[in-house]
């Protein structure tokens, strides 16, 4: 199956639709797996390693043995750094060294991304706007472009193919909207904002991106 989207003007007005290259778009294609794995990276390649624990040569103090080997029933302690004692070092406990980061090949998430923007598309969550160009930075442009698309009140991804201050900033003040570069589209926002808006050629880029 072919999928296509609507694409506006800034009034609303529809115009020639843009249709998805069925070759990267298609429901054939649609993998679960890869996009949970793509998921569960960014979510790794986020985390920070908070826990730490003092190793053996991190703990302050002697490392005479305590007590004398015989007689006194403590005599395999050891020193006051033991880890059997009250602020010893700890065993095989967590440190801020650790990386949580991991990798996949690009061709997994490339199939991630074409994944969940063709269920976008089968959910009809995905559409197009030719441009967004004011002589005014104002975030009523913004509102009122959105309130002729009918994404008054959705969580929309505004996807861009490249920077452009005007608009990002007509949209900065507005929490359920988000601007993303093309080139930066990801699974965690196109999984949290329910509808994507495509503005100009980013459309183009992205499917270049994720051509085979």
């Amino acid at each position: 199956m072919t999928y296509s989207f609507d694409v506006f003007n800034q009034e609303g007005k529809k115009l020639k639709p843009i249709a998805a290259n069925a070759a990267v778009f298609s429901d054939d294609r649609i993998n679960e797996s890869a996009i949970a794995e793509f998921a569960r990276l960014q979510m790794a390649n986020e985390r920070i390693a908070i826990a730490n624990t003092k190793t053996r040569g991190q703990v302050a103090g002697s490392g005479k043995k305590l007590y004398r080997q015989k007689g006194t029933g403590s005599g395999r302690v050891g020193d006051k750094k033991s880890p059997l004692r009250k602020k010893g070092w700890v065993v095989f406990g967590p440190t801020s060294q650790r990386n949580y980061s991991i990798d996949l090949p690009k061709k997994i998430r490339k199939l991630a991304l074409a994944s969940l923007i063709t269920k976008k598309f089968q959910g009809g969550m995905a559409l197009g706007l030719d441009k967004f160009s004011f002589k005014e930075t104002k975030t009523k442009n913004a509102v009122n472009v959105l309130g002729n698309l009918g994404l008054g009140n959705d969580k929309v991804l505004v996807v861009v193919p490249e920077a452009n201050e005007s608009l990002k900033k007509s949209f900065s003040n507005l929490p359920k909207v988000k601007v993303l570069l093309a080139s930066y589209l990801n699974p965690r926002d196109l999984l949290n904002y329910s509808k994507v808006l495509f503005v100009a050629d980013s459309f183009g880029k992205v499917e270049e991106s994720l051509s085979i």
